[in-house]
């Protein structure tokens, strides 16, 4: 599905608020809430990013790739609830295709984080 100029902003808050969410649930810090996903877990640079039930990969700006540690990512799950794995920027490097819009992002497919990830938890659904 592509995204128009409402989808894509609603996508964008979407990811804002869950990253403050996931970031809770893992310990994790925010850094910049306002301009990015970036946090600090356990003294590691992350970036959070999440992907509701039907999406099935996520994307990473080239610039904020270059500058965590790793990439923690939220999947949603059936009845809403979230599981959260985190996969080295080596890894997601190694997995990534660029993303076809304007080659800015690599996108990494969900089943890279579950088969060379590791869970670090999991998040239950906004009431």
């Amino acid at each position: 599905m592509t995204q128009n100029q409402e989808s894509g902003a609603s996508a964008n808050d979407f990811g804002r608020d869950n990253a403050a969410r996931v970031a809770k649930a893992i310990g994790a810090v925010l850094t910049e809430p306002k301009r990015s996903n970036a946090a600090i877990l356990q003294g590691r640079r992350i970036v959070i990013k999440s992907a509701k039930i039907r999406t099935t990969s996520v994307g990473v700006p080239y610039t904020l790739l270059s500058k965590v540690d790793s990439v923690v990512a939220a999947f949603e799950e059936k009845g809403g609830d979230y599981v959260i794995f985190e996969l080295s920027v080596d890894d997601y490097r190694k997995n990534e295709k660029p993303r076809s819009t304007d080659g800015a992002a690599g996108l990494v497919m969900k089943k890279v984080f579950l088969e060379k990830g590791r869970e670090i938890g999991s998040l239950k659904k906004q009431k």
